[in-house]
């Protein structure tokens, strides 16, 4: 594994805390475009059973872009569809098993976690969704965007689990401009507070990131 494996999950860390991603509905498939960590998405998955169940054709490797310009090795569910495309990255890549993080983003994805959040969703309704506010960090950096501190709402039900959920916002275009200046830098902000909900922020990426034992 590489040595950007550490900073992924220093990165994913940051992020999440110590919250979860609920993992019930619909098991995920070919059918449901349901982001769950169950499944053929389970914490005990291998690149054979995504072949599996999405068809091997539909299932490829890849380098898939973890941040700070390094890539590591992973599976790419769909990986010419944008409406169902995820990109999976392994615990074990030696043998390209046992999910790390499963990932989704860009406008066309129609995934969506058992809870509904999707790509799009906006602030508003993810915080709905959650059942109160929660943490955002300021936009403009490495880690702008990124949301995954839940305060205890339903979107973290599920920590136990060791099934986390991550968002990543990005600003709506139609945003005022002072707006956006004031939701800038390294900081964080509430769901809840005026000044980021005037920047108009939509989900862009949804990540999952499954615990995984040491081997």
């Amino acid at each position: 594994m590489s040595a950007a494996a550490p900073r992924l999950g220093a990165l994913l860390a940051l992020i999440l805390g110590a919250t979860g991603a609920g993992a019930q509905g619909q098991a995920p498939g070919p059918q449901a475009l349901v982001l769950a960590c169950e499944g053929a998405f389970a914490r005990d998955s291998s690149l054979a059973r995504l072949r599996e169940t999405f068809g091997r054709e539909n299932v490829t490797t890849e380098q898939i872009y973890v941040g700070e310009g390094e890539s590591e090795p992973g599976a790419v569910v769909y990986p010419k569809d944008p409406a169902r495309r995820v990109e999976v990255l392994w615990a074990d890549g030696r043998r390209q098993a046992r999910p790390s993080a499963i990932r989704v983003r860009g406008d066309a994805s129609r995934w969506r976690t058992p809870s509904g959040v999707g790509v799009g969703s906006t602030l508003v309704e993810v915080e709905r969704l959650n059942g109160r506010p929660f943490v955002v960090l300021g936009f403009g950096w490495d880690l702008g965007g990124s949301a995954g501190d839940w305060k205890g709402g339903r979107l973290a039900e599920a920590g136990a689990s060791g099934c986390h959920l991550g968002l990543s916002f990005e600003t709506g275009a139609s945003a005022d401009p002072k707006a956006l200046d004031a939701v800038q830098g390294d900081r964080a902000f509430s769901s809840s507070d005026p000044k980021m909900r005037a920047a108009k922020p939509s989900v862009h990426v949804i990540t999952l990131t499954l615990r995984q034992n040491a081997r």
